[in-house]
């Protein structure tokens, strides 16, 4: 298994992360699966009340054994109030 990520910020309101990962599954009788993942996440903070995020995840399992692969898209909103 293998992940990378990385962080940025643009601005002190604004910020983003990236990530990509690996893993490899291995089954008796020479079945793998090879599963990527991958994802980006958008940050607004416009003060120190609230704070705003959108994410997109993309998740892929290549899979030896018949009907056993997929691919998962996931997309999601948030928005947080701290006080």
């Amino acid at each position: 298994s293998a992940d990378l990520s990385a962080s940025y910020s643009f601005s002190n309101y604004i910020s983003a992360s990236f990530s990509f990962g690996y893993t490899l599954r291995e089954y008796e009788e020479s079945d793998d699966d090879h599963v990527y993942r991958s994802g980006v996440r958008v940050s607004y903070v416009p003060n120190q009340y609230w704070r705003f995020s959108s994410g997109y995840s993309y998740i892929e399992n290549d899979s030896d054994r018949v009907t056993q692969g997929y691919e998962n898209h996931t997309i999601d909103l948030s928005a947080s109030l701290r006080y």
